[in-house]
């Protein structure tokens, strides 16, 4: 656990998950990617204090694990990951596992495409309501694997490309597995603009996802069995 290389595009869920596995004593060589800095809003789901509002994620994560871990060492890419050149990404260190948390679809696309070329498993966590919906996709074990699991079919990212702007929210719907989506969720979705003003992220959501994903990543490194596919995590039905 300690010598997997871990890649983690978009620190917003993706701190919880890089800082949970440095507590743990997990992989002390990371790639961090976001070209984003923390805001005002972040600050109910990310582990960041008001002092670090204007500096970037994946600098203020990278801080924090070196506080965590003084002998971690971190690749910090303040532009995130550049979609036309996707392979340096995975070539900042070699990568042993992709933590997948951006927000855009055809990044997402093409980060899978290459670590399916190079046989790079791929987690992906997102909160849901108080809970989270976790995606495995292990590449390392299926080199035919379609991407998301085949959720949305045989899709490249030539073909993503032509897909009409009016089709991507239905393929994101998908994505994030409508299915599994908590109710308190769905109906705060119909009021984003109106009295929200986004899509509802909590901060037990994002430290849920940080353990769930943390676990998998030693799991992935210790050679364990790992559910695979997408499935979610709900604390309300245990409490």
């Amino acid at each position: 656990f300690r010598n997997l290389t871990i890649g983690i595009a978009g620190l917003s869920v993706g701190s919880h998950i890089a800082l949970t596995i440095s507590m743990m004593g997990g992989s002390k060589n990371m790639v961090l990617a976001d070209p984003d800095t923390v805001g005002p809003s972040n600050l109910n789901r990310i582990r960041a204090t008001a002092l670090d509002i204007g500096i970037n994620k994946a600098i203020v994560t990278a801080q924090q694990i070196y506080q965590i871990d003084p002998y971690a060492n971190i690749v910090v890419l303040e532009n995130g990951v550049d979609e036309s050149d996707i392979s340096s990404f995975f070539e900042q260190l070699p990568l042993g596992l992709l933590i997948e948390e951006t927000d855009k679809l055809s990044l997402k696309v093409k980060l899978r495409e290459e670590a399916r070329k190079r046989r790079v498993p791929v987690v992906m966590g997102t909160d849901n309501g108080d809970g989270a919906i976790i995606d495995v996709e292990r590449y390392d074990l299926h080199n035919n694997l379609q991407i998301f699991n085949g959720l949305i079919g045989d899709i490249t990212s030539e073909s993503f490309e032509k897909f009409p702007p009016h089709e991507l929210p239905k393929l994101a719907t998908k994505i994030a597995g409508a299915e599994l989506a908590d109710p308190r969720m769905k109906d705060s979705i119909l009021a984003v603009g109106k009295t929200l003003y986004s899509w509802p992220q909590l901060g037990d959501a994002a430290t849920l996802c940080g353990v769930a994903i943390a676990l998998i990543a030693r799991r992935v490194a210790c050679g364990q069995t790992i559910r695979e596919g997408k499935f979610p995590i709900n604390i309300d039905s245990v409490v």
